[in-house]
C-alpha cells in the first residue's frame, strides 16, 4: 500500500508581497509629506497688460513739439476720443506713423489699428488702453502753400560794417525791415539778419598801408591763409559769404585769388569784391573753382552826406530793372536817407532781399 506523501507549499510568493508593501509605505510617506501646490491667480481675460496712461494732454504736448498740428476733435462715445494731426507737406506718412506709436506706446498706449490711405495721403490709426479714452488719430498732410512769385525787381540793402562806430544807431537801423544782410568786420553776432564776414587782403603798399591784424598777405604760406579766412568767415554764426577789404595786390596774386575762391566753394560762401579792377583775377579765378561771385551795383562812402546819399539811392533804384546790390555804410547820414526813400512810393515797386535772394 503506498504511503500518502503530504507535499511542501512553498514560500516565495512572500518576496513580491513584501516588495509591495514597501513601496506602498514609501509613497505615502513622500505624497503625505509634501506641502499642498498654490493655487494660481485667476487672471482675468478682460484685464490688459499695460497700466493706464498718465495724462492723454502729455502725448498731445509731445507731438506739438514734434511739429505736428494736433486738433482735438468732438468726442466719440464714452470710450473714446478723437484727433486730427497735420503734418508738414513733405513729411512722410511712414515716418509720421512711426513717431506717433513710439509716443503713444511711451504713454502707455497699445495700438490697435493703423491704416495707410497713400492715395489720399492719410493715416488711420486707432490706440487702446485700461481705464482711460481710446484714441482714435487721423493724420493729414498740410497743403503746400502756393509760392508767391513776384516779377518786382529785386533790392539788397547791405550794411556794412557792422556794428556801427555809434552805438544808438543799431536799434535804428534794426528797424529797417528792408535791410537783410549786414558785412562784419571784427567778431559780431547779429540775429534775424544773413552775415557777411570780412577777409583783409594785402594791399599795395603794404607794410606802409597796413589794413591791420589778420591781413592776408601774399607771401603767406598756404596754411597761414586757410587760418585766416577761418578767423574771418568766424566772426559770425553761419555767414553766407566773404566780403574782401583792401587787398590791391593780393587780388592780383593768382595763388592768393585760387585759395580764396576754392576756400569758398568748399565752404558754400559768397564772394563779394567791392571794387574789381582790370587787373584783379578773383572773377575769373571764382569761375574756375565754381565759386558764386557777386560784385555790387552801388557803394556809398562813408563820408557822403545825406542828401548825396540819398540822391545816389534814389538814381540807382531808378534804373534798377531785374536786380541790385546796394553797400550803404553804417552810418547817421546813410540812416537818414534810407528812412526818407524807404518810406516813399517808390519802395512799394520793388522786393527787397538778402545778398542771397539775388542769386535765385
Amino acid at each position: 500500500m503506498t504511503r500518502n506523501r503530504k507535499k511542501k507549499r512553498s514560500n516565495l510568493w512572500i518576496v513580491p508581497a513584501a516588495v509591495l508593501v514597501l513601496l506602498a509605505a514609501f509613497g505615502l510617506r513622500h505624497f503625505a509629506g509634501r506641502p499642498p501646490k498654490p493655487a494660481l491667480p485667476d487672471i482675468s481675460r478682460s484685464q490688459p497688460s499695460h497700466p493706464a496712461p498718465r495724462d492723454i494732454r502729455s502725448l498731445q504736448e509731445t507731438l506739438a513739439d514734434q511739429g505736428f498740428a494736433v486738433r482735438a476733435l468732438s468726442p466719440g462715445d464714452d470710450s473714446s476720443r478723437n484727433f486730427l494731426i497735420y503734418i508738414p507737406p513733405g513729411y512722410p506718412l511712414v515716418q509720421a506713423n512711426l513717431i506717433i506709436n513710439r509716443l503713444a506706446r511711451a504713454e502707455n498706449y497699445t495700438p490697435a489699428r493703423s491704416l495707410e490711405n497713400r492715395k489720399k495721403q492719410r493715416l488711420d490709426l486707432a490706440f487702446l488702453s485700461r481705464d482711460s479714452l481710446a484714441l482714435n488719430i487721423t493724420v493729414l498732410k498740410k497743403k503746400a502753400p502756393a509760392e508767391k512769385v513776384s516779377n518786382l525787381p529785386k533790392v539788397a540793402l547791405v550794411l556794412y560794417f557792422w556794428p556801427p562806430e555809434i552805438s544808438s544807431l543799431s536799434g535804428q537801423f534794426d528797424k529797417i525791415a528792408a535791410i537783410k544782410t549786414l558785412i562784419v568786420k571784427d567778431n559780431c553776432r547779429p540775429k534775424n539778419r544773413e552775415i557777411i564776414g570780412t577777409a583783409i587782403l594785402e594791399p599795395k603798399g603794404y607794410p606802409g598801408n597796413d589794413p591791420g591784424p589778420n591781413t592776408i598777405l601774399v607771401d603767406d604760406p598756404t596754411g597761414k591763409i586757410k587760418n585766416k579766412l577761418d578767423a574771418a568767415a568766424n566772426a559770425a554764426d553761419e555767414p553766407v559769404g566773404l566780403y574782401l577789404w583792401q587787398g590791391s595786390r593780393a587780388v592780383e596774386d593768382g595763388r592768393i585769388t585760387d585759395l580764396i575762391t576754392s576756400y569758398c566753394s568748399r565752404n558754400q560762401l559768397i564772394l563779394l569784391e567791392p571794387y574789381p579792377t582790370a587787373q584783379s583775377l578773383v572773377k575769373r579765378s571764382a569761375g574756375a573753382n565754381s565759386c558764386s561771385y557777386l560784385k555790387p551795383d552801388l557803394i556809398i562812402d562813408p563820408q557822403t552826406s545825406a542828401n548825396s546819399c540819398l540822391s545816389q539811392l534814389k538814381n540807382q533804384l531808378a534804373k534798377t530793372k531785374s536786380r541790385s546790390l546796394i553797400l550803404i555804410p553804417a552810418t547817421e547820414n546813410s540812416l537818414k536817407a534810407l528812412n526818407k526813400v524807404l518810406t516813399t512810393e517808390t519802395a512799394a515797386h520793388y522786393e527787397f532781399v538778402a545778398v542771397s535772394g539775388i542769386l535765385q
